[in-house]
């Protein structure tokens, strides 16, 4: 039986304003709100088994470099002498995007420690396998994760039933360009070698959660997860 639980009672309800951010909360309008006090920004979070989930992406920026532009992000990476520069971009490099697919980390501001708020932190490869047999498996729990609208057709298998509400944010690889548009891409925090560090993804053409090796200068999606 799948355990979805939204209200603890030491946290606040969301506005209506706040949870229509996605299109398809459904059953899922009961999402509990997290105030983040060291910017003001409010997230949904969801309980899903024995873990707590940000239920969007995390769109904090700390004292971070903002870098924008192909040429400048491909600078990170610098000829393969990884400068190990923490930064972030909007998707497409357009701030409108922000409040809805939130910010693209490298993996450097991945491992500064500070993306998350107090109490929680950006997932482990540990972690997030977790969620993913909680939800049945590799081959079916990307789409309970992934949310029914904002996606383009067919999105295979999305039902949404977690109330992850994962959506297409894509990625920015390390040279700087803008890859996988239909697709959602978000880290872990756990380091595969010198040069990568896992990540999860889902397309829109199938119904599963996939794992992958990104180059730790890439730009993915984070989440954030209770401690």
């Amino acid at each position: 039986m799948l355990i979805v639980s939204c209200n603890p009672d030491s946290i606040d309800e969301p506005s209506d304003e706040q949870i229509n951010i996605v299109a398809d909360t459904g059953s899922c309008s009961g999402l509990t709100n997290l105030l983040d006090t060291r910017d003001g920004q409010n997230y949904r979070i969801v309980q899903i088994g024995d873990q707590w989930w940000f239920a969007e992406n995390l769109r904090y920026s700390s004292n971070m470099n903002q870098v924008n532009g192909q040429l400048e992000w491909a600078a990170i990476y610098n000829n393969g002498n990884p400068t190990n520069q923490s930064a972030w971009c909007y998707r497409e490099d357009d701030i409108s995007n922000d409040s809805l697919y939130g910010k693209l980390y490298n993996w450097y501001a991945v491992t500064s420690l500070v993306l998350c708020p107090s109490g929680w932190h950006v997932p482990t490869d540990s972690d997030w396998t977790i969620l993913s047999n909680y939800l049945g498996g590799e081959f079916i729990a990307g789409g309970k994760m992934k949310s029914t609208t904002g996606w383009i057709q067919p999105n295979t298998g999305a039902t949404n039933e977690s109330c992850f509400s994962a959506l297409p944010g894509e990625f920015r690889n390390w040279s700087g360009s803008f890859d996988g548009t239909h697709d959602g891409f978000w880290w872990s925090s756990t380091e595969n070698d010198s040069s990568g560090a896992m990540g999860f993804y889902m397309y829109y053409t199938t119904g599963n959660l996939y794992k992958s090796n990104y180059h730790k200068s890439s730009g993915l999606s984070c989440r954030c997860i209770m401690d």
